[in-house]
């Protein structure tokens, strides 16, 4: 449902919203460390190679947190409104 909600909410022109957005994308960057954690620890069980998977969430992570970035730059602050303090 909140995969539903979160395109739309890009759509408000609210000050607020960068800050929204950047901490539900931080929460989400937090899950995908949690699922990478649970994906390491059933590979090193089950006797599989983790390494590889481990990059590919590593990068996945990272692009979440660049992600953060964008609502942080001056464009979308003007989009939104944001006053610059």
């Amino acid at each position: 449902m909140l995969l539903l909600v979160f395109p739309v909410l890009l759509a408000i022109r609210h000050r607020w919203m960068p800050y929204i957005m950047s901490v539900s994308l931080s929460l989400v960057a937090l899950k995908w460390l949690h699922v990478t954690y649970t994906m390491i620890t059933v590979r090193l069980m089950m006797g599989d190679d983790w390494l590889r998977m481990t990059l590919i969430m590593a990068a996945v992570v990272c692009f979440t947190l660049m992600s953060i970035c964008l609502f942080q730059g001056q464009k979308l602050r003007a989009y939104y409104r944001v006053s610059s303090v």
